[in-house]
């Protein structure tokens, strides 16, 4: 397995645009998904922040995409009245393709995409998640994060017909220099 950082080049938007279908597009959270809009998406977290991914015999395993915590349109006014979110890093995408997952590689990407962040600029990082991916919920405490707020979300199913809601969980970790 081998891990790099990444930029925005065309070619990886098909891998990660797949990636992000598989993740989010079955299973209990299917959800509606337009393909356009999608890329659009994950071309702006390519160009305007960072990205890590893991790859086997040069397929995609995994990604992690994260920006600026301004970028999240849905932040709570409890984290945005407590700490200054252009100085805050939102992972927005933690994705591992599912015969990947349990080998270590999410939190492999988090602890890269911590290395290579700047903690003066960013010493606060943020991740949102379900609250029903407990697999997930349980990765990122064991990477030290702390659940700091939630908000709940309306999405269209999957066949595009259907409303749900989410609760989707705010988690916080302090990576300051000390």
């Amino acid at each position: 397995m081998t891990y790099n950082l990444t930029t925005y080049h065309k070619k990886i938007i098909t891998p990660l645009t797949e990636l992000y279908e598989e993740c989010f597009g079955s299973g209990l959270s299917a959800q509606h998904i337009d393909k356009k809009e999608l890329q659009l998406y994950l071309s702006h977290l390519l160009k305007d922040g960072k990205t890590a991914i893991a790859e086997e015999n040069n397929q995609l395993a995994g990604a992690i995409l994260g920006i600026s915590l301004k970028e999240d349109k849905d932040l709570p006014e409890k984290i945005r009245s407590t700490f200054k979110p252009e100085n805050c890093f939102y992972i927005a995408e933690l994705m591992v393709k599912s015969n990947f997952r349990g080998l270590g590689i999410g939190k492999k990407l988090i602890e890269l995409l911590f290395a290579e962040l700047d903690k003066e600029r960013y010493p606060n990082v943020f991740i949102r998640v379900w609250d029903q991916n407990k697999t997930a919920i349980h990765l990122y405490k064991q990477v030290g994060f702390v659940e700091i707020a939630d908000i709940k979300q309306q999405k269209l199913k999957s066949n595009n017909l259907e409303i749900f809601e989410m609760r989707k969980i705010y988690l916080h970790k302090n990576i300051e220099r000390r």
